[in-house]
């Protein structure tokens, strides 16, 4: 898990302040398209995918995963979407989940 395999959408920041833009690199439509493509260009199959996500459309990414991980979603679209809901906003807390690998 070296991270080499990472998209996001990023906030834009000038002068050390957020701006309020996004540069979006994962379209909302697409970001289950984009992980098959990604994991087909790395190789791996569905089995060595995890995928963490907070709206509905992570859903599509969630069922091209072996974790799919629900992160902070309060939404029960995309809580039912995953195989595990972690709540709140500390992104260390998705680690033990992924370490386990179930």
């Amino acid at each position: 898990m070296d991270g080499s395999g990472t998209h996001a959408n990023r906030v834009v920041v000038r002068d050390g302040r957020l701006t309020g833009e996004l540069d979006v690199r994962v379209p909302y439509a697409a970001k289950g398209i984009l992980l098959g493509r990604l994991a087909a260009r790395l190789g791996l199959d569905r089995s060595a995918v995890a995928s963490v996500g907070d709206s509905p459309s992570d859903v599509a990414m969630f069922r091209r995963s072996r974790i799919g991980i629900a992160f902070g979603a309060a939404d029960a679209v995309t809580r039912a979407g995953a195989a595990h809901v972690v709540p709140g906003e500390d992104l260390r807390a998705v680690l033990p989940i992924l370490l386990d690998g179930s």
